[in-house]
C-alpha cells in the first residue's frame, strides 16, 4: 500500500477503499475518506508520518464502514475534525443505523461487523453548502446522492474529483454486477451530472483514478438496466420482494452471505420504489403479502 501522487497536492492511499490526501502544508493533510477499519486508518497515519504528515481533518463521502472504518482511529490520534454531509453525520455518529436499515431492526450478529459497523467517530462540522474552507484552502462539494442518500463527492483546489462510490469501475461490476443503491432516481441524476462536468482527474474509491469515467458512468447505467430488465420479466405475474431478490441473485449468479444478502434486498427495494414511482410496477396486497406486478 502507498501513496500515489495524481497533482502537486492531491494524492492517494492505494487501499482497496482507496483514501485521499490533500496536502494542507508541509506538514498538515487533509483526507477524503478514512480506509475500511481501524488497522487502515492506523496504516494511513504511518504512510502520511513517513511523508511528514499529519491529519488535520478527514471529509467522508458516506458513511459506510470501508470509507469510514479508520475514523475513530484517526481521530483519537490526532484530533481531527470530521466533516460529512447532514445525513451521513447520523450514521457516523450511530453506526447501529446501518445493519439495522437494512434488516429493518436490531440486526442478527452476523450484520453487526466492521463493514456495516465500524466505531464511532464525531463529525465535528456538518456540511451544508457547496464548498468549505479548511485552513484557507476551498474545496468544492458536489451533492452525489443515490448510493447513500447523503453521499457527497469532494473537489480539491487544484481540480481533483473524489466521487465516492458514486461510479464503479468495469472490473468490479465484472466482478460483482449489482449496484448497491439507496434511491435509484438519485442515483441515475448522480451519475448524469457526473456525465455533465469536466475535470483533470476524477477517482473512484473502488479503482482509484480513472481516465474513461464518462465511459463507466455508462457502463454504470447499463448494468441498471440490465437489473431493472430482470425484475420487469419477473414480475409479469405478481412477486414478493424476496422473490424478486432470489431471482436477481440467481440471474446474475451472485455470490452471497448474510451481509450480501441484506444488502442486495435492500437495493431490490430501491429498484422497485423507482419501478413503482414510474408507474412501471405498482405494489398489491394479496393472500396476506404484499407483492409487486408490472402494469
Amino acid at each position: 500500500m502507498r501513496l500515489k501522487q495524481i497533482t502537486d497536492r492531491s494524492y492517494y492511499i492505494d487501499f482497496p477503499s482507496l483514501v485521499g490526501v490533500y496536502r494542507l502544508n508541509d506538514s498538515d493533510c487533509l483526507l477524503i475518506d478514512s480506509g475500511a477499519s481501524k488497522a487502515f486508518g492506523k496504516r494511513a497515519m504511518k504512510i502520511l508520518a513517513e511523508r511528514g504528515l499529519k491529519v488535520h481533518s478527514i471529509i467522508n463521502t458516506h458513511f459506510h464502514g470501508d470509507h469510514s472504518g479508520g475514523n475513530q482511529a484517526i481521530q483519537k490520534a490526532s484530533n481531527c475534525d470530521i466533516y460529512a454531509s447532514k445525513l451521513e453525520k447520523v450514521f457516523l455518529e450511530n453506526p447501529i443505523l446501518s445493519p439495522y436499515g437494512i434488516y429493518s431492526a436490531y440486526p442478527i450478529a452476523p450484520l453487526k461487523n466492521k463493514f456495516l459497523m465500524c466505531e464511532p467517530s464525531l463529525v465535528t462540522e456538518v456540511i451544508e453548502g457547496d464548498t468549505i474552507t479548511i485552513m484557507d484552502e476551498e474545496f468544492k462539494i458536489i451533492n452525489l446522492a443515490g448510493h447513500t442518500l447523503g453521499q457527497i463527492g469532494v473537489i480539491t483546489p487544484d481540480g481533483v474529483l473524489f466521487v465516492g462510490d458514486a461510479i464503479i469501475s468495469d472490473k468490479n461490476i465484472e466482478k460483482f454486477p449489482f449496484l448497491y443503491i439507496a434511491n435509484l432516481a438519485y442515483h441515475l441524476e448522480t451519475l448524469e451530472k457526473l456525465r455533465e462536468t469536466n475535470y483533470p482527474a476524477v477517482v473512484l474509491s473502488h479503482g482509484g483514478l480513472i481516465k474513461d469515467w464518462r465511459g463507466a458512468i455508462s457502463l454504470n447505467e447499463e448494468q441498471i438496466k440490465v437489473i431493472i430488465n430482470i425484475i420487469l420479466g419477473f414480475v409479469k405475474e405478481a412477486k414478493s420482494r424476496e422473490e424478486i431478490c432470489d431471482e436477481v441473485i440467481k440471474k446474475l449468479d451472485l455470490p452471497i452471505n448474510t451481509s450480501q444478502y441484506f444488502l442486495i434486498s435492500a437495493s431490490v427495494s430501491a429498484y422497485l420504489t423507482y419501478l413503482c414511482e414510474e408507474n412501471l410496477i405498482s405494489s398489491i396486497v394479496a393472500e396476506h403479502k404484499v407483492s409487486f406486478v408490472s402494469k
